[in-house]
């Protein structure tokens, strides 16, 4: 594709992931560009690439997510730029960061995988992190495929509460 048509697609992600101060979700970021009718979904990914390759975004994999952070080289880019961006998108990108910023975070830091077991059963990683540290690394063990997918649902509705009781039951004296 034509670097000139990508611009737009870039700078808009450039936006975007300024716009947070964690990895923000492959998935996540996509939906968005291509629900918002910024760009449709080649566009995107080979914006990410492209990004990727020329350093102005970071790839990670957690839990099996690919997801993307801005770099300083980005950053700076971003900032010689924005006026390309139309103000609408950047107000619609605003508005969307700021109802969505906490619930996206959370979902970013909230990380569960299953691995099969040589027992035939699961074993089932629960981790909460925060700025790249796991405040919360928990392995349980769950008898059926079935059980640990429910075991991953439940610690992403529930990871908070769990910690605070964790917690709060570890410091007691009782």
């Amino acid at each position: 594709m034509d670097a000139e048509v990508l611009m737009p697609c870039k700078l808009t992600i450039l936006y975007i992931l300024d716009r947070v101060d964690f990895p923000l979700p492959s998935i996540k970021l996509t939906d968005f560009m291509t629900s918002s009718d910024f760009a449709d979904y080649f566009s995107v990914k080979q914006s990410l690439t492209d990004l990727t390759e020329d350093k102005f975004i970071n790839m990670t994999t957690m839990s099996g997510t690919v997801c993307y952070k801005i770099t300083g080289e980005g950053g700076e880019t971003l900032s010689f730029f924005i006026e390309r961006i139309p103000k609408s998108v950047r107000e619609k990108i605003d508005r969307y960061m700021k109802e969505n910023k906490y619930r996206l975070k959370n979902e970013a830091n909230i990380l569960t995988d299953i691995y099969p077991s040589e027992h035939n059963d699961y074993i089932v990683r629960l981790r909460v992190m925060e700025r790249g540290v796991a405040l919360v690394d928990i392995n349980l063990v769950a008898a059926t495929e079935n059980e640990a997918k429910l075991i991953c649902s439940n610690w992403k509705k529930k990871s908070s509460d769990i910690y605070s009781n964790l917690f709060t039951a570890l410091i007691s004296d009782d």
